[in-house]
């Protein structure tokens, strides 16, 4: 039969399955998402990336992911297919202002368009399509410290989140 520990743990289960499946959602929710864990075919390696500057820190977090998830980079010929990104840019807007009239909040986006195919043939296996991520930042008007360093700060989780959805794209369209 069951004893009083025996509800006192089924209850313990409970509350930690419970808690279990809160945090899950709220991750989710806030739009938390594991990165490298994308399904990308071989048959796509060695991949050429091109349409940006190879020096750039967008280029290097793309190929970085890439590796990162077993496929190859080849910058020329040995390429058996091309990533081609064409319009990353930045944006930026004020998107509220202080009681004096200055900029107190912008929005920061990053915009990309994208398209993979062989080439060899130039046959599509990703039709071009265009990801946009953005967020917003305050500023700090009475020091002024560390704006540069948080707008860099969202840049660079912009970045990282188009890359990850440039990946996340290309997996579901090889499907």
């Amino acid at each position: 039969m069951w004893s009083r520990s025996d509800g006192a743990a089924a209850a313990v289960m409970r509350s930690t399955a419970f808690l279990a499946l809160v945090a899950m959602v709220l991750l989710q929710g806030c739009g938390f998402h594991l990165r490298g864990d994308h399904a990308l075919p071989e048959q796509i390696s060695p991949v050429q990336i091109t349409g940006i500057d190879r020096f750039s820190d967008f280029h290097r977090k793309l190929r970085f992911a890439l590796m990162d998830n077993g496929i190859g980079i080849a910058d020329g010929a040995d390429a058996r297919t091309q990533l081609v990104l064409q319009g990353y840019r930045g944006k930026e807007f004020v998107t509220a202002l202080d009681q004096e009239g200055k900029a107190a909040e912008y929005e920061l986006s990053r915009v990309v368009s994208f398209s993979l195919r062989e080439k060899a043939t130039g046959q599509v296996l990703v039709p071009s399509r265009q990801l946009e991520r953005r967020s917003l930042y305050a500023d700090a008007p009475l020091t002024g410290f560390g704006i540069t360093l948080q707008r860099a700060e969202i840049v660079a989780q912009l970045e990282d989140q188009l890359v990850n959805d440039i990946l996340s794209a290309i997996s579901l369209s090889l499907r």
